[in-house]
């Protein structure tokens, strides 16, 4: 079944683990994210001091059947939460 593919950005501190990160969206994802990847990290300006922007891709797809929209919405939005709730960040829109 076809994959959707959505990307979510975020500004955290420098002190923030990637890796850490990586997981808190990775168990707010759920089970239909097959994958999750980052692909941008930046530091410097014109973001504040101490603060870096990481942005990650995450892939959703079930084995059964094709997810929709609303589902994978869904789990974006359990994703920012989970984000802003665990680490402090500051979604970029």
């Amino acid at each position: 079944f076809p994959a959707m593919a959505r990307d979510v950005a975020f500004l955290l501190p420098r002190e923030v683990a990637a890796q850490l990160a990586g997981r808190v969206i990775e168990e707010a994802a759920g089970d239909e994210a097959e994958s999750v990847t980052l692909f941008d990290a930046f530091e410097g300006k014109p973001l504040p001091a101490g603060m870096r922007n990481l942005a990650y891709s995450l892939l959703f797809r079930r084995a059964d059947r094709t997810l929709t929209d609303e589902e994978v919405e869904a789990a974006m939005g359990r994703v920012r939460v989970a984000l802003r709730e665990k680490l402090g960040a500051q979604i970029r829109e």
